[in-house]
């Protein structure tokens, strides 16, 4: 599931064991090879495109069903 509790979970779950804070996403300087303020910049993007990936699919999800749902059904001989 894009942008789901499993994405963020995992996030939360990396920080802790970079022993940072919950949504301290500077902490990813230490793998990052960059300074606290473009890594918070990093997260912040991986976040935004967390939610944006999730809410496309569910807006395609909705779009695809609707339009295959008025399609009429093919008869078999």
């Amino acid at each position: 599931m894009e942008g789901g509790p499993s994405e963020y979970f995992g996030k939360a779950l990396f920080r802790l064991i970079l022993v940072g804070g919950c949504l301290d996403y500077g902490i990813l300087s230490r793998i990052l090879s960059v300074d606290r303020v473009e890594a918070g910049s990093f997260g912040i993007l991986g976040l935004k495109s967390g939610w944006h990936w999730g809410a496309m699919s569910v807006m395609c999800t909705i779009l695809f069903c609707y339009f295959y749902s008025s399609l009429p059904l093919r008869q078999s001989h």
